[in-house]
């Protein structure tokens, strides 16, 4: 029998929630109730695999009815074991009480249980919290910021933290992790430096910790490590706007692959990379348009992947002086394209285009031009929008046709014709 003053508490809904995994002491103020009791019985519930717990109070902290001894625990955790004690918290989907045939029932939006051995320190923190005794602490953790990449963590950092009370220092770990406890509540600055890198500032720089919990602090540094590669083509000319890849060899899974473009002048200069070994390469994957006219291509300089290159960066190191000669240019070649209606008369206008080259449009006579890369076959497409059924741009009705051009060498041409049109809002 469930005493009289016990509450039905239902915990991780899996409709509705997402549980918090932040330390508890970020989320004290957040939470509407937390205690510690001894799991007395579970059993199925309705819905079906929803566990009905019932918990005998132990200690109560926050948000339960004075005098309760029992509470009722709805959760579709299972696993709990009966005779263990757990320290049980969560946040409430709605803040009001409701009384069902003398039970207090608490609707539940998120939770958290834990064996109550393994939450130590948190009980200690909740003790000293609800006598109005507990210190409040930071919590925090350093890491590299690399577009593309991830966010790797940064040991050895140096952070300092300003505010009440003064200045205190510490070092992050091999985790990036830091920690400054024994805080009085109030506002905090963090500011972090190691060498080789530079801080980038963020909302989080500035930090408000409450009373007797605890603030998360993400910091972030980009390295000063670099690469300035200068790219040239076979005749010694400098290649601007390329893409070119950098590609992190990863032994534990897949590869971490950053694209970068070199400048006006041929020249790719890249900062902020982590230390790592690299694979340089352009169009690794096949070429891919008239504007980047190269078979696949490795550092320093050749056709075949097991020959190239590897730049190793060490922390801090910078590359300046690196060079990368493309030795082979695919021959571009033009194909001639003339558009029509259904009816033979040319289509002014149109929009002409395949997946490798520039936007074209048909001129007077419905003809066009498209660079296209010599051996490698081509699909044409061909549009133009005509008339409106309305005023928004959905009710466009389009013209839609295409053509595929063999992979020969050598200018080729085509005729495209207009048998079909669509709404543009149908087209894919």
């Amino acid at each position: 029998m469930v005493n009289a003053s016990a509450v039905v508490l239902c915990i991780a809904l899996v409709q509705s929630v997402w549980c918090q995994t932040e330390p508890l002491c970020s989320r004290i103020e957040k939470l509407d109730v937390i205690f510690v009791g001894e799991l007395i019985s579970t059993s199925i519930g309705n819905p079906v695999n929803l566990v009905v717990e019932l918990f005998r109070i132990t200690e109560a902290f926050k948000g339960l009815p004075k005098g309760t001894k029992e509470i009722l625990v709805v959760t579709d955790c299972p696993g709990h074991l009966v005779g263990q004690s757990y320290l049980v918290n969560n946040q409430l989907g709605r803040t009001e009480l409701e009384s069902r045939s003398g039970v207090t029932g608490i609707g539940v939006s998120c939770s958290d249980a834990r064996l109550a051995n393994n939450a130590l320190d948190d009980i200690s923190l909740l003790r000293a919290w609800k006598q109005g005794k507990a210190k409040s602490q930071i919590i925090g953790q350093v890491s590299q910021f690399i577009l593309q990449y991830g966010k790797p963590p940064l040991e050895n950092a140096f952070v300092k933290l300003s505010g009440p009370g003064g200045e205190k220092v510490t070092v992050s770990d091999n985790h990036g992790k830091y920690n400054f406890t024994g805080l009085d509540a109030g506002n905090y600055q963090i500011h972090v430096e190691r060498q080789g890198f530079q801080e980038l500032k963020s909302a989080e720089s500035n930090v408000v910790v409450p009373r007797g919990g605890c603030a998360l602090v993400q910091s972030f540094m980009r390295s000063d490590t670099r690469i300035r590669l200068a790219v040239t083509d076979k005749s010694g000319n400098f290649v601007p706007k390329l893409a070119i890849s950098l590609t992190i060899a990863n032994p534990e899974g897949q590869d971490y692959q950053m694209t970068e473009h070199t400048n006006m002048e041929g020249i790719l200069d890249v900062s902020g990379l982590p230390s790592a070994t690299y694979l340089i390469s352009v169009n690794e994957n096949g070429p891919r348009a008239p504007y980047a006219p190269y078979p696949p291509t490795f550092y320093p300089g050749t056709l075949k992947k097991n020959e190239a290159t590897l730049i190793s960066l060490a922390p801090y190191e910078q590359r300046l002086d690196l060079k990368f000669r493309l030795p082979v240019i695919i021959p571009t070649r033009f194909i001639s394209v003339h558009v029509v209606y259904k009816d033979g008369n040319p289509a002014v206008g149109a929009t002409v285009f395949s997946a490798h080259s520039s936007v074209e449009h048909t001129d007077k006579d419905g003809n066009a031009v498209v660079p296209a890369l010599e051996g490698f076959e081509e699909t044409i497409n061909a549009w133009l929008d005509f008339e409106t059924t309305g005023k928004q741009w959905l009710d466009f009705k389009r013209w839609k046709a295409k053509a595929i051009i063999p992979g020969t060498t050598g200018n080729a041409s085509t005729s495209i014709q207009f048998l079909n049109w669509v709404f543009n809002r149908d087209d894919k």
